[in-house]
């Protein structure tokens, strides 16, 4: 008995310990698959400059010789700051990649679109409520992106239908922005995504309050958000202090622990990335250097062509002559001096590579002293691929071999483009280029016959019809053919399309049918007048935050929708979005209720106001 007992004693003992090691050898075992899996080459570029750290650099090792698969032809774009080298975020379209899917945005037209990687066939648009000036994220199943709506967006990427939206500015408030109605707080700063987590900032004004937000990326739920950081009593870079702080324009960064915020000519300023705790913002200890792009490794930073320490914020050493301390150059005569390469470093952490005296170079990742300098000619170095810089010099794109131990960087494979390359990103075997002039070209691993997707084809102007007239008689009767026109009420949608192809009038439409918005975006996508001369939104006219005096004009072709039956409410809101001193309002208000039209904007006491009556037309106008 005694020796039967110990034996069961022992088993149970062997066949405990067993179990331990079997689980200690599964987890050391998974811990190095998912080791393994976060080292191995990716084939997508997820975001801008491709990871969190904005590096611009893919283990992804391209074929040596790249063909050209296809192009698509795009309108150029027109950026926020034109006269402002230091912030051109938004002066090309910003593919991301992702599978066989690629991404971009479009300032232009409002929205963001999907491309088929294999053959450029497009695949879906999403519209949001004002420009996407910055490049989608991808992530998972998901893409996501900044509008100067204030808001993000979370999309599913397969059929872009929206999965989730988040609000960064504190209300619903409007303003004019680079010819737009836009939110009050854009959303400026830039998505990063990391660990699951995705941060943006919206604001750019910091006396209106700065808005800096990590949200869980599965369920746009808040984690951490800051908002103390827009009225800091701190010095300025003339080094008086006053009230200001950050101002978010470029595109976010996590390294390190640590959350760079760009703040579009300044340096950028940190935060925690677990707590959104305000840690530094060295603005006056750097004078006027910085721009929008900041690349950064664990332990350094790389703003406009300076080398930082990511700890401390402190400005280590200059990445290459090209990189002024004073933006204004010598001259004083406040001429920015643009240090494009500078400011757009490919960043490892074994090298910094950029140009040096047209050459393309490498420079030491912590005090920017020259590694090497190549015989190869360029303008800017773009991205890292494998063991290959690419770059670019006039319309050229060049693929750089990096040295051997006891070699030389060579070029090793150069093709042309129309026009010249302000953006590059490699992914799924391919090279893909963008041009200011508004292409996209596909370059791979196999030779064939590219496919050319000429500038979308507009449809020609519709034909005279009743809405031309209507168009042509309310231009004549109002005297109103430039500034903007607000729309209230779709109707068919066709009196919007005749007022922009008779005009220069910028027009914003207001409607509470969301599928009649879509279908009114679509269709003047189409025919290219949607983003810069139409934009549409959905809401209720009465409650929508217009700016006050907004209009020159203001028409109707569905005065239901507009609001019509709330009577004097009615007046005073497009008493409230006309502008004095000429603002007219010309609505289609039935004959038998013109009556009480008049009647409702005596009862509203609108000073000025004036109120025309028809001979032979529906059309009623209210002049102040």
């Amino acid at each position: 008995m005694l020796h039967s007992k110990f034996s069961r004693s022992t088993c149970l003992l062997a066949l405990t310990l067993l179990t331990i090691y079997a689980f200690v050898l599964f987890v050391g075992h998974a811990t190095k698959a998912e080791r393994t899996s976060r080292q191995s080459p990716s084939a997508d570029w997820l975001m801008w400059r491709c990871d969190a750290n904005r590096s611009a650099a893919t283990p992804l090792e391209l074929a040596s010789d790249l063909h050209l698969q296809w192009v698509r032809e795009y309108p150029p774009l027109e950026p926020a700051w034109l006269d402002e080298p230091r912030m051109r975020f938004d002066v090309c379209y910003q593919p991301v990649v992702k599978g066989k899917m690629m991404f971009v945005n479009s300032p232009r037209s409002d929205s963001v679109f999907a491309l088929d990687t294999n053959s450029g066939a497009a695949q879906w648009r999403f519209y949001a409520d004002g420009p996407v000036r910055f490049a989608p994220v991808a992530w998972k199943d998901k893409v996501y992106f900044a509008s100067d709506d204030g808001c993000l967006y979370c999309l599913r990427a397969a059929d872009g239908r929206l999965r989730w939206k988040y609000r960064g500015a504190p209300s619903e408030r409007k303003v004019l922005g680079n010819k737009r109605l836009i939110s009050a707080w854009p959303a400026r700063g830039a998505p990063v995504i990391v660990d699951g987590k995705i941060y943006f900032a919206a604001s750019i004004w910091p006396f209106m309050g700065v808005f800096i937000y990590c949200l869980d990326a599965e369920t746009g739920e808040v984690v951490w958000e800051n908002d103390g950081t827009g009225a800091m009593y701190i010095l300025q870079p003339h080094t008086s202090p006053a009230f200001a702080g950050v101002a978010p324009q470029g595109y976010l960064v996590a390294a390190g622990g640590k959350l760079l915020v760009p703040g579009g000519r300044s340096v950028p300023a940190c935060f925690d990335r677990r707590t959104g705790k305000f840690l530094y913002y060295r603005l006056a200890e750097n004078h006027w250097i910085g721009d929008f792009r900041v690349a950064a490794t664990n332990d350094y930073f790389f703003n406009c062509g300076h080398v930082y320490e990511l700890t401390t914020g402190n400005r280590l050493a200059g990445i290459s002559p090209e990189a002024n301390i004073d933006p204004y150059g010598p001259r004083g005569d406040h001429a920015p001096i643009e240090t494009p390469e500078a400011s757009c470093t490919v960043t490892t952490d074994q090298a910094v590579y950029g140009v040096n005296q047209d050459l393309v170079t490498a420079y030491e990742v912590k005090d920017g002293r020259i590694k090497w300098t190549s015989p190869v000619s360029a303008e800017r170095v773009w991205l890292k691929a494998g063991s290959r810089l690419y770059a670019s010099k006039d319309n050229l794109v060049i693929a750089v071999d990096l040295p051997q131990p006891g070699a030389e960087p060579r070029k090793s494979w150069q093709a042309e483009v129309a026009g010249k390359p302000a953006a590059m990103l490699a992914a799924d075997d391919k090279l893909f280029v963008v041009t200011l002039e508004g292409h996209i070209y596909c370059f791979g691993p196999q030779p064939t016959e590219p496919t050319r997707y000429a500038a979308e084809d507009r449809k020609s102007a519709p034909p005279f019809d009743e809405w031309t007239r209507r168009a042509r008689y309310i231009i004549g009767r109002t005297g109103v053919a430039e500034g903007y026109c607000l729309v209230w009420g779709i109707g068919t949608g066709r009196l919007v399309e005749k007022l922009a192809r008779q005009s220069d009038l910028r027009i914003v439409v207001v409607d509470p049918d969301k599928d009649k918005i879509e279908a009114l975006r679509r269709r003047l996508d189409e025919a290219g007048l949607y983003g810069a001369r139409v934009a549409a939104h959905l809401g209720d006219p009465l409650s929508f935050s217009f700016p006050p005096y907004l209009a020159s004009l203001i028409v109707s072709e569905d005065l239901q929708a507009a609001g019509i039956d709330t009577g004097k409410t009615f007046v005073q809101r497009i008493f409230y979005a006309l502008r004095p001193y000429g603002g007219v309002a010309c609505l289609p208000v039935p004959a038998d209720k013109q009556d009480s039209f008049a009647k409702w904007v005596t009862a509203a006491k609108l000073q000025n106001a004036e109120i025309r009556m028809p001979r032979s037309r529906e059309l009623v106008t209210l002049h102040f």
